[in-house]
């Protein structure tokens, strides 16, 4: 099974896991790293949009780079995922850290992370627990591919 999650924090607030669903095109990306070494730059950015299996990038509601979170890119390598570990017999490759700063005074409200290629939605979280908000505070997040 294949499934992953984000660790996320508000300002210095707890760390909260919000799961996420995989698109179907994600989990064939997925696929083609692994077996066909076929390795995308992926992103990662903050959104407000309802899960769905077959979410285009095009639908996702981002918040702009001038007055919001700008989308940060996450290469599949060894920097970008330093981590290979497992939690209860499940194994996982977990990303390095990644911060949003709010960059203007206005931005669209967040409640989603999400990563993409670029051209298609990879994955979505789930809504964060306090919602869809403006945050004045850092948002940190890192992403765990589990393997098991």
């Amino acid at each position: 099974m294949i499934r992953g999650e984000y660790v996320l924090r508000i300002g210095d607030g707890p760390e909260l896991v919000i799961p996420n669903q995989f698109t179907i095109i994600g989990m064939q990306t997925i696929m083609k790293a692994a077996f066909w070494q076929e390795i995308p730059m992926l992103y990662i950015g903050l959104c407000n949009n309802n899960i769905a299996s077959s979410l285009s990038l095009a639908a996702i509601q981002e918040p702009s780079g001038i007055n919001g979170y700008l989308r940060q890119p996450v290469a599949m390598n060894q920097v970008n995922w330093p981590v290979i570990s497992s939690v209860n017999g499940e194994s996982y490759i977990e990303s390095r850290e990644f911060t949003f700063d709010l960059t203007g005074g206005v931005s669209t409200p967040v409640g989603r992370l999400f990563i993409t290629d670029g051209t298609y939605v990879i994955s979505i979280s789930s809504e964060f627990m306090d919602g869809v908000q403006v945050y004045d505070e850092p948002i940190t997040t890192k992403y765990r591919l589990f393997i098991g």
